[in-house]
């Protein structure tokens, strides 16, 4: 899993890159792809998460949802 300061230290290398390539070049497409790239990586990963998150909520759920029996001596 990627660590949070990794993807924030690529997030600004990446605007640093957009700064530096104010023209419209090969080079500054390729940046500009690369960043969409890691930006539909985190988005996948957050995706992932929230998934995570559902399933242990329903987890939760069915665990307090469940009946328990409790025989009853008269």
């Amino acid at each position: 899993m990627i660590k949070k300061e990794v993807a924030h230290r690529l997030i600004d290398q990446l605007f640093e890159i957009r700064e530096t390539f104010q023209e419209k070049s090969k080079t500054q497409k390729h940046f500009q792809q690369a960043k969409k790239e890691g930006l539909l990586g985190l988005q996948s990963l957050i995706a992932h998460m929230i998934q995570k998150i559902e399933k242990n909520e329903k987890k939760q759920s069915q665990q307090v949802h469940q009946e328990k029996k409790i025989d009853i001596e008269y």
